[in-house]
């Protein structure tokens, strides 16, 4: 544990300290995800290194809970995060508690010197608390090149992109959406669907965001929903549309999205956009509107066979049967039309990878040889797509996988 006498020693014998960690118990929970019910923190009083660190320029938190009904964490961090230098990386992992105000000071007293943020396993509860600090960030850190996000509770994405582009965001060139890989009862998993669902449909989810509660629920749980599953739990989009309209108007090179809600069509048109984009990672896209006769009709102006196709009048019926869209088409539309894309990346389940390989245009465009089956962190299979073309597509050990699918 972080004792006054560490942080004493620290703050008056390591003036050109550069770089800090400070992990609160190796024994902590991994923030929301852990079923475990996180023990009492005593007060880490982190106000005795307020002003003193003068060469620091990255800071990592791991761990730590600000519960003001059992210590004064809270305040001493907003202490320590008014009078801290300017910061080039900040990491916030695993931890409790933070307040905004503490998150705007962060940001505003690093300015432009704040290259990278990484927060990862906070307990935001909602969308409009992660929106609210990201726009802090997006507003006072002008400088900053890359942002990672992870297990964050399943909430919604689109005010956060919006915010992101609304300040504009001219000099971050990655962005990484992660998800976790967790086990849950079955009960739990159709409770976090259907908090989803309603997310989803602009309806707030009931007791969504409320990590405490769900994980000292936990044992009934297991009791009443069976026995737990594999389980991935991700961010979403609202409005895939509007949300990766948000995305276009930031010049990134690296985009992570793994969250569902993301659609072929508004994915493509993102693309179409995206031409700085070389590294692409995410969650197969829903085919929501694969098939829908305003999906053609875009094919037919950005497909790269040719020009644009004069709009005609022919019902949609004859619409879809000139123009047969599954998802490997779509697939090698994107690498034909985002000439720039140099790394695709794409978490697919098994069987909708068994379901590519049998497509012969899929075959034909050598994404057969593209595919690996692993097991996630919970031993569940998967499947990921993973295109490189700095490494072309003959790759002699993908081919055995592929097939053993």
């Amino acid at each position: 544990m972080v004792s006054p006498r560490l942080l004493h020693t620290i703050a008056h014998h390591c003036h050109a300290l550069v770089d800090l960690t400070l992990c609160m118990d190796k024994k902590s929970p991994s923030g929301i995800n852990s079923s475990i019910v996180p023990a009492r923190q005593p007060t880490i009083p982190f106000s005795i290194l307020a002003g003193s660190l003068l060469s620091l320029k990255r800071l990592a938190l791991m761990g730590l809970v600000c519960d003001p009904q059992h210590n004064k964490t809270a305040s001493e961090l907003l202490v320590f995060a008014q009078n801290i230098q300017p910061l080039e990386q900040l990491s916030i992992r695993s931890c409790q508690g933070i307040g905004l105000e503490t998150f705007v000071e962060f940001a505003s007293r690093s300015n432009r010197r704040l290259v990278s943020i990484d927060f990862q396993g906070l307990d935001f509860k909602t969308g409009q608390e992660l929106t609210d600090t990201m726009a802090a960030f997006a507003m006072h850190c002008k400088s900053v090149k890359s942002v990672t996000l992870s297990c964050l509770n399943s909430l919604a994405l689109d005010g956060m992109l919006e915010a992101l582009a609304y300040y504009g965001a001219s000099e971050l060139q990655e962005l990484h959406v992660l998800g976790h890989d967790t086990f849950m009862t079955p009960a739990q998993i159709q409770q976090q669907q259907q908090q989803q669902q309603q997310g989803l449909a602009g309806e707030p989810a009931p007791g969504a965001g409320n990590s405490n509660s769900s994980n000292s629920n936990n044992n009934n749980n297991n009791a009443d929903g069976g026995v737990p599953v594999p389980f991935t739990q991700m961010c979403h989009l609202a409005d895939a549309n509007a949300a990766l309209s948000s995305l276009a108007r930031i010049p990134l090179r690296r985009l992570t999205l793994y969250c569902p809600g993301i659609t072929d069509y508004a994915l493509l048109l993102y693309l179409a956009q995206a031409k700085q984009l070389v590294d692409l990672v995410l969650q197969e896209p829903t085919t929501m509107v694969i098939h829908h006769p305003q999906f053609h009709s875009f094919v037919q102006q950005y497909h790269p066979a040719g020009p644009p196709s004069p709009p005609t009048d022919v019902n949609s019926d004859q619409q879809a049967a000139q123009a047969p869209m599954g998802s490997s088409t779509f697939l090698g539309l994107i690498r034909a039309r985002c000439t720039g894309l140099k790394y695709l990346f794409m978490k697919l389940t098994v069987e909708i990878a068994q379901e590519w390989i049998a497509q012969e245009c899929f075959r034909q465009a050598g994404l057969d040889k593209c595919l690996y089956q692993y097991r996630t962190a919970t031993g569940a299979p998967a499947v990921v797509l993973m295109w490189d073309s700095r490494t072309r597509l003959n790759v002699p050990a993908a081919v055995a996988t592929a097939a053993a699918l």
